[in-house]
């Protein structure tokens, strides 16, 4: 299994003049998309190239080859009050006079949830430099953006009678959107299912006590997303969310820190036994120390349609959100 090791702390990048204004109205664009305001002369050269390939590179995982975002580009020029709305917006400015090379962030500037990266360089060399250096944190910064536009989305339709099961039972707070239903559950172990037309997604959840780091081992990880599936496969529904350990690619796992926490997030696709669709899935494996247990959060999406990036950050959306009980002792 491809393991990557990403623990750099966005904090600890020096992104100056970073502010909220919460300010405007709803953000508008498509998801998974950013709005680029740059030169045309700069975008139709090595600027522009460098952009496209890197905000344009095809996310882990997935059965098929996709971007991670999709890109609009604007000119300096044409960059009107109309389009100031977008959610996720990078502003390339390029000019001789510029002193300091550096990145700047607002957050909610002229919409909400919005999140505008400026670049300021004072030349071609300086902007790749800058960039670079910083190119982690603005992708984390516009993916928690996009999270954000979709918890407005959950936040608006929840189901509050299954989030209070969910606290109640395993100690975690979360918003659930009230399409997803409660579809088995065991000790320990739940799975809820949501449909909507033909796009289906599975989110299963479960806990079991922390012993060892060993359990953030890649392996062990796949191993228990098998063993608590296979309680779905033996479910009475088992016929329609049935899946199996037969991956598509490689997953690829990233050592991440999860509000604090130390986890294991998991992207990969597998196979559904329903109708051999290539189904993808995104698995993160917590290691929630004050109740020294593991906590898993495991979405599959059965996707009859893309682009199949939207399953994966709907999910994130939801797992982002979960706060664990501050009680000692949980169910």
């Amino acid at each position: 299994m491809w393991i990557k090791n990403t623990f750099f702390v966005l904090f600890a990048i020096v992104l100056s003049a970073s502010c909220t204004k919460n300010k405007g109205g709803n953000s508008t664009g498509n998801t998974s998309e950013i709005l680029v305001v740059c030169d045309s002369v700069k975008w139709a050269g090595a600027i522009g190239d460098t952009l496209r390939s890197e905000f344009m590179r095809p996310m882990d995982g997935l059965p098929q080859e996709e971007s991670g975002f999709g890109i609009v580009f604007v000119s300096e020029n044409n960059f009107s009050k109309a389009l100031h709305s977008h959610h996720s917006i990078l502003i390339v400015d390029i000019d001789v006079v510029t002193v300091n090379s550096k990145v700047e962030t607002l957050n909610d500037e002229w919409s909400q949830p919005q999140r505008v990266v400026k670049i300021r360089a004072s030349s071609d060399t300086a902007f790749f430099g800058v960039f670079a250096k910083h190119l982690g944190a603005i992708n984390e910064l516009f993916n928690q953006n996009e999270r954000a536009v979709l918890r407005l989305a959950n936040a608006q339709n929840r189901n509050s009678e299954l989030e209070k099961y969910l606290n109640d039972e395993f100690g975690i707070a979360m918003t659930i959107p009230n399409n997803f239903v409660l579809a088995g559950k065991s000790k320990g172990f739940l799975w809820l299912q949501e449909k909507i037309d033909i796009n289906n997604y599975l989110l299963m959840v479960y806990t079991f006590p922390y012993s060892d780091t060993a359990q953030l081992n890649p392996a062990a990880v796949l191993a228990n997303k098998e063993k608590y599936s296979d309680f779905i496969n033996k479910s009475e529904s088992g016929d329609l969310i049935a899946t199996n350990e037969r991956y598509v690619k490689t997953p690829v796992s990233e050592r991440i820190v999860f509000k604090g926490m130390c986890a294991l997030k998991t992207s990969g696709s597998q196979k559904s036994d329903r109708d051999s669709l290539d189904c993808p899935f995104i698995n993160y494996t917590i290691v929630d120390a004050p109740r020294k247990r593991i906590v898993v959060f495991d979405g599959i999406a059965f996707p009859q349609k893309n682009p199949i990036r939207s399953f994966i950050r709907q999910f994130e959306s939801i797992i982002w959100e979960a706060e664990f009980s501050t009680q000692e002792q949980v169910k």
